[in-house]
Parts: structure tokens; sequence; C-alpha cells
């Protein structure tokens, strides 16, 4: 017998004929459960960033463009279409990273412990599949408690996309992980998320002069 999907199973012994010994069919009393089984992965089949104001985005503005599509993943690669809202209401999210220039500072996180880029979307998990399809991203001025303060520009930054899974401690496939924001270089093995796209520019504003 093979299981190849997440949740749990609730098995009932019984004769593999119905016939023992010319009696009939002799069963367990109860079904026993047995798991609960887990993904064995998470796999990136695609993802994008796209920029809002033809070649950059303005910091604070939710015109960066994010489509990307995961999907949940057995130990042969299979999707597993039981993860959803039925296997569990905690399920992976996502977790995102900006780090510019290769400098090995991740500068989501530099707003007073806030994330500083967030998505309009809220994404689920149908049949084990995540899709989110152009769906509005903004990174956030860095702000204090009274005031906006100077940021940026940032003319390479790379937004990076990780899950944080506190059910049952799953994380994409390393084949798929190719950046690592706390890092410098190449961060192989140690990478930690997967770029979506390609390099993006921000800027802090536009100067009006009254």
């Amino acid at each position: 017998m093979s299981w190849s999907e997440v949740g749990t199973v609730a098995l009932k012994a019984h004769v593999a004929d119905s016939n023992y010994l010319g009696v009939g069919d002799i069963t367990s009393q109860q079904a026993v459960n047995v798991g609960r089984f887990y993904p064995d992965h998470f796999r990136v089949v695609s993802g994008t960033a796209t920029s809002g104001c033809g070649s950059f985005n303005y910091l604070g503005q939710p015109n960066l463009a994010l489509s990307y599509q995961l999907q949940a993943e057995n130990a042969n690669n299979g999707v597993v279409s039981n993860y959803g809202s039925a296997y569990s209401s905690t399920l992976a999210v996502p977790v995102y990273s900006v780090e510019n220039l290769d400098n090995g500072t991740d500068l989501n996180t530099l707003n007073g412990g806030v994330s500083r880029f967030t998505v309009a979307a809220s994404p689920q998990w149908p049949s084990g599949v995540m899709t989110v399809s152009a769906s509005a991203g903004t990174f956030a001025r860095l702000i204090s408690v009274t005031k906006v303060i100077p940021d940026g520009p940032f003319e390479n930054a790379v937004l990076g996309l990780k899950l944080s899974d506190s059910l049952d401690s799953r994380t994409i496939r390393s084949q798929d992980l190719d950046t690592n924001p706390l890092s410098t270089g190449s961060c192989s093995p140690s990478c930690t998320a997967k770029s979506l796209g390609s390099a993006i520019k921000f800027r802090f504003g536009r100067l009006r002069l009254d």
C-alpha cells in the first residue's frame, strides 16, 4: 500500500478476499487513523516582477506587478491536491526579501520589525497550488515615529520569495533557491529564497517645487 497525498488516513482491516475460512469477512471494530502526512517540499513553478513606471518603481506606490506560482509536492515531485483549507487552517505563507547591489542586507526588515514589501493579494492553496497573478506589490519607505526618512534610491534590488511553514516546517526545494539577502556573492549552498524576475529599480519619489 502506498499513499502519495497529505492528511490523515483512516484504516480499517479486513480479510483480503472477504471470506475467512468460509465464514465471511472479518473486520476490525474501529478505523485507526494513520498520519498526519505532510508535503515533502514546495516548488516554484514560475515567478516575475514587473515595474509599474516603465523602468522603475516609486517607494510606497502599489504598482509592482507580481506574479508567481507555487506547488506543494510529495517526494516524487507530484502535486498533493489535499493541501488546502481542509488539510489545516495553518498553511505555508509567502515571505519576501529585498536586497540591493548584493550587499548582504535584507531591506525588507529595516522598518521597525514591520515588513516593507507587501502584496495586495491574500494567497490561498486550492488543490495544493498557490497562484499570485499580477498582484500589486508595494515597497514602503522607511519611517520613524513621526516622519518619513529619506530612503534609496535602489538601483539593483532583487526581490526574493520564500515560505514560512509553522505547521510542517517544509521549505522550497533547494534547486529552486538562488539568492540569500544576508550574504554577498554566490549564495550556494546557503541560498534561502527564489528571486522573482530580474533586478528592480526603486525611487523615493518626485520633487515638487511650489
